[in-house]
């Protein structure tokens, strides 16, 4: 699947908070892909996903807790909002897509159309 996902845009980057492109991992499924998106300190509710026409945007908002009266003594992840945009070059069933968020883990599955997807022919 090395074209079946191309990266539309580079990082963007926010006035207010710094957003970055997080990492995502592809593997084929049985009739598509599951996409794994890294996004730590996004929770479902900091997270949106749409898919129009084959561009998938996925947008994660950080939950911001502030401890220690805000002052951060050691930070793994920085305090950055994360956008990720992915021209996908295969038709998927939109209404068939599954989506699961966890220890700020997204968990995309992505059906691809039946139309799309390959079968053997056989010879006669």
């Amino acid at each position: 699947m090395n074209q079946a996902l191309q990266k539309s845009q580079e990082d963007k980057v926010s006035k207010k908070t710094p957003r970055y492109s997080p990492h995502y991992e592809v593997e084929p499924y049985e009739d598509g892909y599951v996409l794994t998106v890294f996004m730590p300190g996004v929770g479902k509710d900091g997270l949106t996903l749409s898919l129009n026409r084959n561009i998938l945007s996925i947008e994660g908002v950080r939950t911001h807790q502030s401890s220690l009266n805000g002052r951060c003594i050691r930070c793994e992840c920085g305090g950055h909002d994360y956008t990720l945009e992915l021209d996908l070059d295969v038709a998927i069933e939109p209404d068939k897509v599954e989506a699961t968020m966890s220890d700020g883990l997204l968990r995309l599955r992505l059906p691809v159309h039946k139309a799309v997807q390959s079968h053997t022919i056989p010879l006669s």
